[in-house]
């Protein structure tokens, strides 16, 4: 399987891109699939003409079964895949990025994909509303954990302290 993952810069420290970096860790793990990563590093006029310009390139030569969207933002980009280059596409939501899609470009795209994902609950139930036909296509996709930064273990004393905890007390 051949797959185009664009995506905002993963260098970046926020919550989407830690959602995406777990994503194509995972991604990368399943035998047989290859994954070209194309990386939006700058938001400006130029970083996004950039980012365009080297999809087109990695599309035309790679020929992607399916191209994965990071964003709803990257929505256009998920329909030339579709009718330019025949993959199917997919878009990851996370949230009021997508509670009240007024775009066409962005309303089409969601109907168009082959899959739409979620974080929450919540998120997969404000697109249904909205799109009731494409209810199937929506899948809940919850935050990953990184094991080696989440351990279990003892409450440090400071903390139970600071929030006025006891040793049983339970922690999420």
């Amino acid at each position: 399987m051949r797959i185009i993952f664009l995506v905002s810069n993963l260098k970046a420290i926020g919550g989407i891109e830690k959602y995406c970096r777990g994503f194509v860790k995972e991604m990368q793990a399943n035998e047989g699939t290859v994954v070209r990563l194309i990386e939006l590093k700058k938001s400006t006029l130029v970083g996004k003409l950039v980012f365009v310009l080297q999809y087109f390139r990695v599309a035309l030569f790679f020929r992607p079964n399916i191209v994965i969207l990071a964003h709803i933002n990257f929505s256009i980009l998920g329909l030339v895949a579709k009718y330019l280059f025949g993959a199917v596409f997919a878009v990851l939501t996370y949230g009021i990025d997508v509670w009240s899609v007024e775009s066409p470009i962005k309303r089409r795209a969601l109907r168009e994909a082959k899959l739409v994902t979620a974080i929450a609950r919540y998120t997969k139930e404000r697109i249904c509303q909205q799109f009731p036909e494409i209810k199937e296509n929506i899948f809940l996709l919850p935050n990953f954990v990184d094991e080696k930064e989440f351990l279990l273990g003892d409450k440090p004393n400071y903390l139970l302290k600071e929030l006025n905890l006891n040793p049983s007390s339970k922690i999420i």
